[in-house]
């Protein structure tokens, strides 16, 4: 038997590499044992890493944030509260106001998992949220935050200061001479002016001075959304003068 294999080996190493191959081939294959074959089939079908982080995500960490964070953070919410998207895998790690809300492989830097401990900020804010689940956020973190959701979070609007401060009603006030005006019997104050001019550019006339009965109605309806008693308008009519206060004080009110 020594002498046949030491011949074998001879025979072997004069061949060429493809006459090598072709005797592989050639020769029997040897049956693998019951248990070696068990073991490879559950090797093929163990799931990769990858596939696992996602499943773990999709049974543990999505049902979660769809029934606590949607609402508040997520393309479809009313107001989205500190600029801050949950559903999708951009949106919550570029984060909101405050910064990043997970940072793959770092819980203790992952704002969400600080907030979802009530350390800092306090999510979801009907209350905290139980220690198997903040549990589960963790380990999500910690083993790289895999999350399979690709869509775009839209950008966050902010203010331009600078050009907010430009508004006219951040102006400081500026003293503006009275403008001309054509008719120069209906102003009754300077501010007359301004509004006359204005409506005089525009090729119209002010309207005409409302009766007294109208105007008591007005005063009244917009002080207290009640019309006036009769004997209050007839009174008001009588002693009717322009300057309102006067008319109110000749009618005997005080209020």
């Amino acid at each position: 038997m020594l002498v046949a294999a030491l011949a074998a080996g001879m025979m072997i190493a004069g061949m060429t590499t493809a006459e090598r191959a072709t005797a592989a081939e050639a020769a029997p294959k040897t049956k693998a044992s019951p248990q070696e074959a068990t073991a490879s089939k559950s090797a093929a079908k163990k799931p990769s890493p990858a596939k696992t982080d996602v499943d773990f995500f999709e049974r543990k960490i999505r049902p979660v944030l769809i029934a606590h964070c949607y609402e508040c953070h997520s393309e479809k919410s009313k107001i989205v509260q500190a600029s801050l998207y949950l559903d999708t895998r951009e949106g919550m790690r570029r984060g909101g106001d405050s910064g990043p809300a997970v940072v793959p492989g770092k819980s203790e830097e992952s704002l969400l998992i600080e907030a979802m401990r009530f350390q800092s900020l306090e999510m979801p804010p009907a209350g905290k949220l139980a220690d198997d689940v903040i549990a589960d956020f963790v380990k999500w973190v910690e083993s790289g935050a895999a999350d399979p959701r690709d869509g775009k979070a839209p950008v966050p609007q902010t203010v331009d200061l600078a050009a907010g401060r430009q508004f006219w009603s951040y102006q400081p006030p500026r003293a503006s001479p009275a403008p001309q005006v054509i008719d120069g019997a209906w102003p009754r104050t300077e501010a007359d002016r301004f509004v006359l001019a204005k409506l005089e550019a525009e090729g119209l006339r002010p309207a005409a001075d409302a009766e007294p009965a109208a105007l008591i109605r007005r005063v009244y309806f917009d002080l207290i959304g009640l019309p006036p008693p009769p004997e209050e308008v007839e009174a008001f009519v009588k002693h009717f003068s322009p300057s309102l206060r006067l008319s109110f004080a000749r009618t005997g009110r005080r209020d």
